[in-house]
């Protein structure tokens, strides 16, 4: 509503320094009243919150700043500590409240008025919390008979819950033509009975298995895209957009320079000092780089932005980095600038279709034919995030679609000979290595397995080493290397908020902090003295975390 509000104020919305100012504001809020923030966010709301309060005191140099102004600049920080700050807000609280004030208002009897409004709270919570209320189930009627009236819909689905005893999704397959004969015609009854049952069995996985044999789940069909023999030795890559774009992306971007020589002299001082840039340095070196970029690329994609800004922060890290207080990378390191650069560019082009609309990625007539299928079966590329081996299409040299069957049904036979136990066997994991394409292609199928399916072909990925080779090779990422790491930095925070709040503590805290401070920790010990901390904090017992044995 406010460009509708404000929209005839504004004579040139490009060139008017107030309105950039409160798109930031918009933006701003945003991210601090978001359920869900990521760390690049994090860092982006703290690069935007300085350069909102300094173009706010160069804007208006009459209107001096209110202290709220200042404590924008340390919601980033909160939200590192606390999470996002809107579970802390309080409207939530104001808004619980309005419902008892309006009961009071409605029921003009205040005898007993705590007893009666804790029983109706107590009675809508009911209400709410129960399995399927008469509105979802009357949307469930209305998908197979659309043409039903309202009327008939409220009475038949208050029949089924009331008399009929319906109280689950489930139960919906035991209701018969008997039970709603007063309601439907025949023909109605048997659609809604059958979508009943249809329903139900779709989401149940049919697996077919013959007597004396091993269940299969048909892996060949599942795991293996369409056209692949046995003989094969690679399987087809499927299409992905991410790719057709860097390859149109490399002409360019590959040997593209930024012009330092266009930027301020305060900010070269900054770069060569490798102290943070100010935030209007900052904004000076977004509008020279995308005017860089543009003069290859009128619009250029999320990719090159964070391409230009990787290399950005990877030459410069101690000026455009994404820090917190400490010293420690928030995220990529890079979010925040490229938001910046992605923000200067769709706003450039705000007034400008033709650069907006981006051009359809042309397929062959041959490709659009045979690859819509798997197209239709494969992941998006949003779920391969972060991973590098997200879809091997190469097999393993000399392998084949029937040896790596058969070395699937090896680890079958031994887990269900030597347990989970055999997978510190070194076979065990050479087959495992060798049998990852094999696996990613079954988990990345559309629709995708139930976790009972991978469990009975890939057993041995249920166990701690089975599943941490797995996510090294996904990720190229050592979990327990990285845990380690983890807490180092995130448990020596912890120690050091505990410690600078001594006096809040409890005896028992306060205790152990003595202790921490008599013995100097090592790497080994900052761990489990942060889970210590946790535990006294949170007033868990030490049996329930850790298990003492012989």
């Amino acid at each position: 509503m406010l460009p509708l509000l404000v929209g005839n104020r504004i004579q040139n919305p490009m060139d008017s320094q107030v309105w950039q100012l409160c798109l930031q504001l918009k933006e701003m809020v945003e991210l601090i009243c978001a359920p869900k923030i990521h760390h690049n966010q994090i860092a982006y709301l703290k690069t935007i919150t300085e350069d909102y309060v300094q173009l706010r005191c160069s804007l208006f140099p009459n209107h001096p700043l209110k202290p709220k102004h200042h404590f924008l600049l340390h919601y980033s920080d909160l939200i590192l500590h606390f999470g996002p700050l809107i579970r802390l807000w309080t409207l939530r609280f104001e808004s619980k409240h309005s419902y008892f004030k309006e009961c009071a208002r409605k029921l003009h009897n205040f005898v007993h008025l705590c007893k009666t409004l804790a029983e109706r709270h107590q009675l809508l919570q009911a209400y709410l919390c129960s399995d399927m209320d008469t509105e979802s189930f009357r949307c469930e009627i209305k998908k197979t008979l659309p043409e039903l009236e309202d009327e008939t819909l409220r009475t038949l689905a208050a029949h089924l819950i009331d008399v009929i005893g319906v109280r689950k999704r489930e139960d919906l397959i035991f209701v018969g033509s008997d039970d709603i004969t007063l309601f439907l015609t025949p023909i109605q009854s048997r659609k809604l009975i059958q979508a009943f049952k249809n329903g139900e069995s779709n989401g149940q996985v049919a697996s077919t298995s013959s007597e004396g044999q091993e269940p299969h789940v048909s892996l060949p069909v599942l795991i293996l895209p369409d056209g692949f023999s046995p003989s094969a030795t690679q399987i087809s890559p499927l299409p992905s957009e991410r790719q057709t774009s860097s390859n149109q992306n490399k002409s360019w971007i590959s040997s593209f320079q930024v012009p330092w020589d266009k930027m301020p002299a305060r900010l070269l001082q900054a770069m060569e000092k490798g102290c943070l840039a100010h935030p209007e340095d900052r904004r000076v070196l977004i509008r020279v780089v995308v005017e860089a970029m543009q003069a290859h690329c009128k619009n250029p994609s999320k990719a090159i932005c964070t391409e230009v800004a990787r290399l950005i922060v990877c030459k410069y890290p101690g000026t455009f980095a994404d820090k917190t207080g400490e010293g420690e990378q928030l995220g990529c390191g890079y979010y925040s600038l490229f938001r910046q650069l992605k923000t200067r560019v769709e706003h450039i082009n705000r007034d400008n279709v033709s650069n907006r609309i981006r051009q359809p990625r042309k397929r062959s007539s041959d490709d659009s034919s045979g690859n819509d299928a798997a197209i239709k079966r494969s992941r998006t590329d949003v779920d391969s995030y972060g991973c590098t081996k997200w879809q091997p299409t190469n097999l393993p040299q000399g392998e084949t679609a029937e040896s790596l069957e058969d070395k699937r049904k090896i680890l079958i036979t031994i887990f269900k000979s030597e347990g989970p136990t055999a997978v510190e066997a070194m076979d065990v994991e050479r087959n495992m290595e060798l049998t990852y394409i094999y696996q990613r292609h079954m988990i990345n199928t559309w629709p995708p397995p139930s976790l009972c399916e991978v469990e009975e072909q890939w057993p041995f990925l249920f166990t701690k080493r089975g599943l941490c080779s797995h996510f090294h090779m996904l990720t190229d990422i050592d979990i327990d290397t990285r845990l380690h790491e983890a807490f180092l930095t995130k448990g020596r925070r912890i120690i050091n908020f505990f410690l600078n709040q001594r006096l809040k503590w409890s005896q028992d805290i306060q205790a152990l902090l003595r202790e921490m401070e008599h013995e100097s920790m090592n790497n080994h010990q900052v761990p489990i003295a942060a889970i210590l901390l946790l535990m006294k904090y949170f007033q868990e017992k030490e049996d329930h975390i850790f298990i003492l044995t012989d």
